[in-house]
């Protein structure tokens, strides 16, 4: 009588031979009962568990004669513990794990170091450049971090690059802007964790582009192309992009092309500087309307438009900016400032309106200046046909002030110990000295100008 099991035919066991496995599973039992788990923890501290005799039996295999052959068992009768992981036992005379192979011999799992409690274990090997190499698995054996110690084998290296050269990861587009190297041997790419010093395994991951994007084995990420120069093309319905990246993962050249002919251009000179322009379908580029340059490339104007305004923007050579303008479209100054070693020391700001011509006027308008310190040294207002000027010293002491108001001006300079000189329009001068009271109050002296004179010594 022959029973199928699995597709193939097999022996239907006789009642001696059922008893003769009975038999020696009653001794089975009896020899094993205390059969014990020798895990590690993530230090590598040994750790006893409980017995699981239940579940080490399970590893029984049956040959076609029905007897019962497993060499796992034979090691474990001679002393051998089993581990959380089913692939691995552990002797504890020599300190070392073993491995039954595909046909079922027992080997030494020479670089395995421990096994922990949720099965996963490590690997300690001989790295590159005089470093040890720690691979950790999980109970699957999918490698999930990568480790370079010292010599010593107790210091961890604690940089990406030193690290990927002792584990012998190969350098990727992102090695140095995202810390990511591949390992030829797993075929897996690594992310370095500088907290950690680790390098963390990166799943489902093929290829990465310079800015860290993820893409399959292809090159392909959804609508997004990773060529070999490290380029990566991304395809919309109007058009399609093409993006390159300095090690940083920075954008150097992003150049986008319509379904009609025309291109939008963002590029980085060598300098560190965007510039931006488009050339039509007919190749004409704005770009010498919107830049000039100096001789060595640095740029020196940058004009754009925006909401019916003209922006243009000056630059030194060393890239610094000094000013920057805003023009409406009939070319009126709106609005400009002024900069010296980084700090504002010129600011203007004005309004036009329609005159009754038809032309833009002036309506408003304030002006000011700044010392080093952003200090207010100048200021000037303009509005409605009114104005007014100030002049202040570094401590914010006001030295000559205007106002004009149609045809009356009336203009002061101030002087030592409280004193002004106030001219009017109508030409008449005062020299007036004011004296502050106890009480708050305040005394309007009259002077002459021999009296002011005096007092200015």
């Amino acid at each position: 009588m022959v029973e199928k099991v699995q597709g193939k035919n097999v022996p239907e066991l006789s009642e001696q031979s059922t008893a003769s496995i009975d038999k020696y599973q009653e001794s089975i039992n009896a020899k094993f009962k205390n059969i014990n788990i020798h895990t590690y923890d993530a230090n590598g501290t040994g750790v006893i568990e409980q017995p699981e005799l239940e579940k080490a039996m399970d590893d029984f295999q049956s040959n076609k004669s029905g007897n019962y052959t497993n060499h796992r068992w034979e090691a474990i009768a001679k002393g051998y513990q089993t581990t959380n992981n089913p692939n691995f036992l552990y002797d504890p005379k020599t300190k070392k794990h073993f491995i039954i192979d595909a046909n079922g011999e027992l080997l030494e799992a020479k670089d395995v170091s421990w096994v922990g409690k949720d099965g996963s274990y490590a690997k300690r090997m001989e790295g590159n450049n005089g470093t040890q190499k720690y691979v950790g698995y999980d109970k699957s054996s999918y490698p999930k971090e990568m480790k370079a110690y010292d010599a010593s084998g107790k210091k961890l290296v604690g940089n990406a690059k030193d690290s990927a050269a002792g584990l012998g990861l190969r350098s990727t587009f992102a090695s140095d802007s995202q810390g990511i190297y591949y390992d030829e041997a797993t075929k897996i790419h690594y992310q370095w964790d500088d907290k950690s010093k680790t390098f963390k395994a990166m799943k489902g991951v093929g290829m990465v582009s310079a800015d860290g994007r993820t893409f399959d084995n292809k090159g392909q990420d959804g609508n997004a192309t990773l060529h070999k120069d490290g380029s990566v093309e991304i395809k919309e319905a109007n058009y399609t992009s093409t993006l390159k990246y300095n090690n940083k993962g920075e954008i150097i050249s992003d150049i986008t092309r319509y379904t009609d002919g025309s291109k939008f251009v963002r590029e980085t000179n060598k300098f560190g500087q965007t510039i931006v322009y488009r050339i039509d379908e007919n190749g004409k580029s704005d770009k010498n309307e919107s830049y000039t340059f100096y001789p060595d490339g640095h740029i020196k104007t940058e004009t754009y438009y925006k909401n019916n305004y003209k922006y243009l923007t000056t630059l030194r050579q060393d890239g610094s900016v000094s000013s920057t303008k805003t023009f409406d479209l009939d070319g009126n100054l709106c609005a400009e400032q002024r900069f010296h070693n980084g700090k504002q020391v010129y600011d203007y700001f004005a309004k036009y309106y329609t005159g009754d011509d038809g032309k833009y006027v002036l309506g408003e308008s304030q002006e000011t200046k700044y010392d080093s310190q952003g200090n207010v040294i100048y200021e000037k207002n303009i509005s409605k046909g009114t104005s007014y000027t100030r002049r202040y010293v570094s401590n914010g002491i006001i030295t000559y002030g205007h106002s004009d108001d149609g045809d009356w001006s009336q203009t002061i300079t101030y002087g030592k110990n409280d004193t002004q000189i106030i001219k009017e329009s109508n030409g008449q001068i005062f020299y007036i000295q004011y004296i502050y009271k106890d009480n708050g109050g305040t005394e309007e002296k009259h002077l002459t100008k021999e009296e002011y004179d005096a007092l200015q010594k």
